[in-house]
């Protein structure tokens, strides 16, 4: 036991401040006209560049009758500039390989908007150059044809619409709030419908000119370059840009302060939420703040008391006085104008927010006044230290495109941008220089009395659950007053995680196989146990060890569904082991970076689990202990069962009911598709639940593991016979073979919701039928999606301006059957649903009859070239690729060689149509509309 209490130990270390150190590789420089550009060299991957263009302009640079132009202008980008007309830019970009919405794209925020072409392939010299004049007229040269105008009018009211949901909503409420007495409150990016149906183009071309200058622009350009050559190109290319005469400067924007804490409502008839957050703002760092170390050392500090909070919280929450089931902390920063911390608190069933608001104010209170212990200090840092080594290590193979994001935050918000050595190590060092004292003074920044907002979250029909203003702020300054006592909290114990471990009795490999395909090998153990284990020499980052385990079987097993549905809800709910409650076993795990899932499937249950090659012995012992021991002891089973039944007890949804009727449908009223209803919660008992456990996980011989890592095989062997070995286990028993998919034929299933404040249409479409497995066909599937969503973009999106996102993904089932998917999803207007979903039919049928272009499939193939190139240099140091192409191949005795490129250019126009026509023929189609009104 201990008293909350934060004394120092007298032994702080005086911190020295320094000034960061830029990496002096990067070319930094100005045009006599203001723009700025930044060129580094960086060879991974090869024969690669990314070309960036940033205008430090957004949302908050509107005038009112321009709300949302800021954001069209940006679409427009796409849609004609002076040396690309019409589509010329996106055909040429495609003729390269250069996929529009992958990697070609932009984005427009509050504050800055910018546009990229990525991952460009550097083949020959002319494709810099025509990339930097892409660049270029998208700084200054863009042409705004009024028909084009007209057209991307649709697009962005679908956007609008797509994104018009609950959660969408709420979110904007909030920034207003947070926001109140700033512009940013008023600019939300999408802007106004009204405005976006009516503006006048030269309402737009008057945004364009005054803003799209080079005093506020940079170009990026980063990859295997020669620096001095792009330097070159980009004073002759950019040097025809005037510079700006008397341009309009940039507003400085700021929030105002506040004494009493800011109070609101945001609700939506449509949301089921019901929390309340305080939010508690602090200043932003200043430009010159941020050029020293001292800035990287205050983040360390703030997540360090930050997941002191998390812990205290958590360790509160358990207590049975609580008047809140959950509160979590949050820290962060939207944008230039303030961070937060933020606790989103879910209160006790039946409680009210009062007294879950004073309950939550009185344990920040007790924290502000004592503060914390040493053992939680040493707790916390053992977590922080493992996070950031688990960010910090990818930046050694560090991606061009994160890179850009350096130089942007820099050009728009003077973050000064290092070398990952350098960042890497500072932040190490920094980190294993702070101690307890250094975070003594973190109450008064985080935790302060001003500048506090809250805000209920909750549908509307709940209002009434709203305490009055004056009633919150009195418990705001009654705390200050009150009389608090420090908290008792009892020290948590260590925790085993497979007691007498020593004790077990290994198991044996008894038969070894190579699979000479990957450089792998298969075990089976003396237990009846598969095992295929493949080394790696590294991994791109954590986790370093990735394992699945399946066993065939799932709902076949028995025929109480309902049960099983119980026992996934258990599962789900925060499954663990022995007498160790979740939430502690989770805190032991956290510092390992440990993560282990099981569940039940249709078809198969499965254990998915990865670590750090050090702790893959804990993982293991995890593993065993779960088969063995899994937490169903009385407390922790009823209390986990009455969240079920809180679950269970709530009503539906719209779009839940519309969900799980249109299961019903798509796989013909399958049995497996029971939901547990209270009343089956109310006949289980611990006994039959856990029968049903044992079934599904109790017997190791039904078992296949899936594990790749970086330990040497002999240590990897020794531990597998060590932990799996040891279990036991009977001969597997035989199961029927009945599959969970949808019969054959063309249905479709229609609901309308009334709960929706904006007309919307969610459409579906999914073709499907039997299909071959292999490498040849899953390339000519991959072509296939490709081309029809090259069309669909065309004849959905832009032909009628009728959705803002439509696209075909494919996707195969290799066991126990073979078929394949072509699934097609988009929004729209309800009255366009009709019209769009015979679009998306002549799509098909049109490929089908007709075959695609050999120049659809040049683009499609020059598009996978390059991406099977990058994912070939990724997936090789990626556990989890290697567990799915194991998996692959001893399920169907086929390695797909998806990346083969031999494989890929072999594919013709002559072998998509006839793909594509075989999946037509059989004339099987599920279709959903979810209209809301």
């Amino acid at each position: 036991m201990f008293v909350s209490i934060f004394i120092g130990n007298g032994k702080a270390q005086s911190f020295v401040d320094k000034e960061l150190p830029f990496d002096q590789t990067v070319r930094l420089g100005r045009l006599p006209n203001g723009m700025t550009y930044y060129i580094k060299h960086h060879e991974e991957p090869k024969d690669r560049a990314d070309f960036f263009i940033v205008h430090n302009v957004g949302a908050v640079q509107e005038e009112d009758n321009q709300n949302g132009l800021a954001h069209f202008l940006e679409h427009m980008a796409f849609n004609g500039s002076t040396h690309f007309p019409d589509n010329g830019m996106l055909d040429y970009t495609a003729s390269i390989g250069v996929r529009f919405g992958y990697n070609v794209n932009a984005y427009t925020s509050k504050d800055r908007t910018v546009y990229n072409v990525s991952n460009v392939p550097l083949v020959r010299e002319s494709i810099v150059d025509s990339l930097l004049l892409i660049i270029h007229d998208w700084s200054g040269f863009l042409v705004l044809a009024p028909d084009k105008i007209e057209k991307e009018r649709g697009v962005i009211r679908e956007e609008w619409r797509r994104f018009f949901d609950s959660r969408s909503r709420m979110a904007n409420k909030q920034e207003q709030i947070e926001f109140r007495g700033s512009k940013f409150a008023i600019r939300d990016v999408i802007g106004d419908p009204e405005i976006i149906r009516t503006f006048e183009r030269q309402t737009l071309v008057d945004f364009y000119r005054k803003w799209y200058r080079p005093d506020l622009q940079a170009v990026i350009v980063v990859g295997d370059v020669d620096v001095d050559q792009i330097e070159a190109k980009i004073k002759l290319i950019f040097s025809d840009i005037p510079k700006p005469v008397n341009p309009a400067p940039k507003e400085e924007h700021t929030l105002p302060d506040n004494v009493d804490p800011l109070i609101a409502t945001v609700s939506d008839p449509e949301t089921k939420a019901f929390a309340v957050k305080i939010i508690f703002r602090h200043p932003y760092p200043t430009q010159e703040e941020q050029q020293n170390e001292s800035s990287i050392r205050n983040e360390l500090r703030r997540d360090l008391y930050l997941q002191m909070i998390r812990d205290r919280f958590s360790a509160v929450e358990k207590s049975d006085t609580a008047s809140w089931r959950m509160a979590i902390p949050v820290s962060g920063a939207l944008n230039v104008l303030r961070r937060n911390l933020m606790f989103t608190i879910t209160p006790q069933k039946d409680t009210n927010l009062l007294r879950t608001l004073g309950g939550v104010q009185m344990e920040i209170e007790r924290i502000r006044r004592y503060g914390f212990t040493q053992s939680d200090f040493n707790k916390a840092k053992t977590k922080v230290t493992t996070d950031k080594e688990r960010s910090l290590e990818p930046l050694r193979q560090i991606t061009n495109t994160q890179l850009v994001g350096r130089y942007i935050n820099h050009f728009t918000r003077n973050v000064p941008y290092m070398t990952s050595e350098d960042q890497i190590s500072i932040t190490k060092r920094l980190l294993l220089e702070l101690n307890y004292d250094d975070l003594s003074d973190m109450a008064s920044e985080m935790l302060p009395y001003e500048n506090n907002t809250i805000i209920y979250y909750l549908s509307d029909n709940q209002a009434y659950r709203i305490p009055s203003d004056e009633s919150v702020i009195d418990i705001h300054y009654a705390v200050k007053q009150a009389d608090i006592l420090p908290l008792i909290v009892e020290d948590r114990k260590e925790i085993v995680f497979l007691p007498d471990s020593d004790k077990l009795i290994p198991g044996k490999a008894t038969q070894v196989k190579p699979v000479t395909e990957f450089g792998a090998v298969e075990w089976i153990l003396s237990n009846g146990l598969k095992v295929f284990w493949k080394p790696l020499e590294s991994v791109n980052s954590y986790p370093e060890v990735s394992l699945q385990a399946f066993n065939r079987g799932g709902y076949n097993r028995t025929t109480d569904y309902a049960g099983l549905s119980l026992l996934s809800a258990y599962i789900r709910s925060g499954q663990s082991i022995g007498n160790i409650d979740k939430d502690d076993l989770s805190n032991a795990l956290a510092p390992l970076r440990i993560s282990l899932v099981s569940g039940i499937s249709r078809e198969e249950s499965f254990v998915t689990g990865s670590s750090f090659a050090k702790d893959f012995e804990s993982l293991l012992q995890l593993i065993h202990r779960t088969m063995t021991d899994p937490n169903f002891g009385d407390a922790y089973y009823k209390k986990t069962m009455d969240k079920i039944r809180e679950g269970l007890e709530k009503p539906q949804s719209d779009s839940e009911i519309y969900a799980d009727s249109s299961n019903r449908v798509k796989y013909g009223g399958h049995p497996w598709l029971v939901k547990a209803k209270t009343a089956d919660l109310d006949q289980m008992s611990k006994e039959r639940l856990l029968a049903l456990y044992q079934l599904h996980f109790g017997n190791p011989a039904d078992f296949t593991f899936y594990i790749a890592g970086t330990l040497a095989t002999d240590q990897a062997k020794a531990l597998v016979e060590k932990y799996l070995g040891s279990l036991l286990g009977h001969k597997p028993v035989a199961v029927p073979q009945n599959t969970f998919e949808m019969p054959v034929g063309q249905r479709t299933f229609s609901y309308r919701g009334t709960q929706a404040l904006a007309p919307k249409a969610s459409i579906t479409r999914i073709y499907y039928g039997d299909y071959v497995q292999s490498a040849k066909n899953f390339a000519t599937l991959r072509y296939l999606s490709y081309i029809l969503s090259e069309r669909y973009l065309k004849d959905v999106r832009e032909k009628h301006g009728g959705t803002y996102s439509i696209s075909a993904q494919q996707s195969v089932r290799e066991f126990p059957y073979q078929k394949c998917y072509l699934t097609i999803d988009f929004s729209t207007h309800p009255d366009l649903a009709g019209i769009l979903l015979q679009e998306v039919q002549n799509g098909i049928e049109t490929l089908a009859r007709y075959g695609p272009s050999p120049q659809e499939v040049n683009e499609a193939k020059l598009y996978f070239q390059k991406q099977n190139l990058e994912r070939r240099e990724r997936d090789n140091k990626t556990p989890f690729i290697w567990i799915g192409r194991l998996r692959t191949l001893d399920l169907i005795g086929i390695d797909l060689q998806t990346d083969d490129p031999d494989v890929f250019t072999a594919v013709t126009p002559q072998d998509v149509q006839a793909l594509c026509r075989s999946i037509f023929d059989q004339e099987n189609s599920f279709t959903t509309l979810y209209v809301q009104e």
